[in-house]
């Protein structure tokens, strides 16, 4: 039996995985049917897998109903979860904004201090710089 060597992220101690179970699509088996329920639920809430798991899904053994089910459940899960946390981040920015609003002028006062101060040092340094070339030498 062939092994592969992979280093544990948690120990940093070497592991030994038997390549046959860990190629195990190799030899015939399909890692996507032993989490079809998993992958079909949960692959909308990663971002990049999103657009590529309903053509391995489709490709794989699954029947069409069973996805159909499945994708219905994970979009209705997915719709609530999303509103739901809109719904909360959305309060709590509310509130938070509605406690800057009174500081809103002195934001802006130290913004214009802040832009006329590098406006200052760098028209001040252009012109130190241009003061050093135009100095006679001695």
């Amino acid at each position: 039996m062939e092994t592969v060597r992979v280093r544990s992220a948690f120990n940093r101690r070497r592991c030994l995985i038997p390549a046959t179970e860990f190629y195990d699509w190799k030899n015939g088996g399909d890692p996507c049917d032993r989490h079809q329920i998993k992958v079909v639920l949960g692959f909308r809430f990663l971002y990049g897998i999103y657009n590529v798991t309903p053509f391995v899904i489709g490709a794989s053994r699954m029947h069409t109903a069973k996805f159909f089910i499945l994708n219905f459940l994970g979009a209705l899960i997915w719709a609530i979860a999303v509103g739901y946390l809109g719904y909360e981040f959305g309060d709590i920015a509310q509130s938070i904004l509605s406690e800057i609003k009174q500081y809103e002028i002195h934001f802006l006062i130290g913004l214009i201090a802040i832009g006329l101060l590098i406006f200052w040092r760098s028209t001040h340094n252009a012109r130190q710089e241009h003061n050093k070339k135009n100095l006679p030498e001695s």
